[in-house]
């Protein structure tokens, strides 16, 4: 009975590109962030952020002051919030608010979880 010694001198891995390769990027590039709401009927912003990065409270603000005077008979029975696990999405004073104030919620180890399967973006990301 022999024994068969594997190696990393036994196997040959052959890629079109170098994996150890250094790829420059520009850091802090300009950039811009925008909120907006798309359901059935309505189109509510686009809502520019003025800030170089949004924090918690930077987006609760914006969520307090732009999209909650929002009549309440516009977000109708079906009115369903999604966000992505963006870390100014994932606050806690964030979701307390949202538990309070949206029927449904759907984002990150929320009531309503991410579906496991569903894709990384949501719809506004292919959309707008």
């Amino acid at each position: 009975m022999t024994q068969r010694v594997s190696s990393i001198r036994n196997h040959r891995i052959w890629r079109s590109e170098n994996p150890h390769a250094i790829y420059e990027h520009e850091r802090d590039s300009p950039k811009v962030n925008v909120f907006c709401v798309v359901s059935s009927s309505n189109l509510f912003g686009p809502f520019f952020f003025i800030e170089k990065t949004v924090i918690g409270f930077v987006y609760l603000d914006m969520l307090q002051i732009y999209l909650m005077p929002i009549p309440k008979e516009r977000m109708h029975e079906g009115f369903i919030f999604q966000q992505d696990g963006a870390p100014c999405h994932f606050h806690n004073q964030m979701n307390s608010y949202l538990n309070v104030e949206v029927p449904v919620l759907i984002f990150r180890e929320g009531v309503s979880p991410w579906l496991a399967r569903s894709p990384d973006l949501t719809s506004l990301d292919c959309s707008i």
